[in-house]
């Protein structure tokens, strides 16, 4: 049995929400994460996790995981 790994979550959700194909071809393969973080509430943005606007009211932490090349070259979809 294939271990799982984060990449294959996020590909998961996107086709379980109709992302994927609808706006992300199936081609889609990830190589870089991105977390974001609330700090001053400490939630954290984690695939489809309802998050209220009074714990999202202060500028996030944004990081990206990933090679530079990878980071550099990613695109990214911020859904709302």
């Amino acid at each position: 049995m294939a271990l799982l790994t984060p990449f294959d979550s996020i590909v998961s959700k996107l086709k379980e929400n109709d992302i994927v194909p609808d706006v992300i071809p199936d081609s889609f393969t990830p190589t870089a994460l991105l977390n974001i973080r609330y700090p001053s509430s400490g939630q954290e943005v984690d695939l489809g996790n309802f998050i209220k606007p009074a714990e999202a009211k202060d500028e996030p932490e944004i990081s990206f995981l990933g090679t530079p090349d990878e980071v550099g070259t990613s695109g990214v979809l911020l859904s709302l």
